[in-house]
């Protein structure tokens, strides 16, 4: 009887089938000066079959949407809730962002979403990739803000594609990599006018004192439309 059984170290990404296999060969002398051999497989196969399983690593990313907002006082939007993000696959089979176990597919700018020390980097969670190939996901951006003018690709969307290969070595890799893959949206605020008061309080006193001067007996004041003598 013997044993037939794969050992040795597996390489990375492959794992052995270590299973032992029994093999009984019987011999005997057929009688003609020869000996015969008869080999009996122990398995259910019939055979000794020993199958390799190849399984890279997988390997996963963590893509932030960038929110930036330009304009004077602009730094006031931040963290406000005001607009969302969402997130789709547009390749079928493509997987979705996780975040504390659970699908993410839409977020907004609120502080809870934010990335620890990178203001206005807001997180849908992470994608994990387990098979090679290419991956394209699309971001849309919605809501609205007085005197800001959203992203003009907003609503069209901000797209992003990933490539998952296998290095050889039992290793998966993306590129772009989390530091690099980011989807960004640009919102412009444009303050309101506003009036000089000061500028006005001085006039009306210039004004007065003028009346005063020419020896004026009476004054007209004009307030939120209406005379006064």
């Amino acid at each position: 009887n013997y044993t037939i059984q794969e050992s040795g170290e597996a390489p990375n990404g492959w794992t052995y089938d270590t299973e032992p296999r029994d093999v009984k060969i019987t011999v005997t002398d057929g009688g003609k000066g020869e000996l015969l051999a008869e080999i009996e497989y122990q398995t259910e196969e019939g055979e000794v079959v020993i199958t390799n399983v190849y399984q890279a690593t997988p390997v996963e990313v963590d893509p932030p949407v960038q929110k930036i907002f330009t304009g004077k006082d602009s730094e006031k939007f931040y963290n406000k809730g005001d607009f969302t993000f969402k997130i789709e696959a547009l390749t079928e089979g493509a997987p979705m962002p996780i975040r504390d176990d659970e699908e993410v597919t839409e977020i907004t700018n609120i502080a809870e979403n934010e990335f620890p020390g990178k203001k206005g980097f807001y997180e849908f969670g992470v994608l994990e990739f387990t098979v090679a190939g290419t991956y394209e996901y699309k971001v849309t951006e919605s809501g609205s803000v007085p005197n800001v003018t959203n992203d003009p690709d907003a609503v069209t969307g901000k797209t992003l594609t990933f490539t998952v290969t296998d290095d050889g070595e039992g290793n998966l890799v993306v590129d772009p990599t989390s530091d690099k893959a980011q989807f960004s949206f640009t919102n412009k605020y444009d303050a309101p006018p506003t009036g000089d008061h000061n500028s006005n309080i001085a006039l009306l006193l210039v004004l007065m004192g003028l009346a005063l001067a020419a020896g004026a007996t009476s004054l007209i004041l004009l307030k939120k439309g209406r005379k006064e003598n």
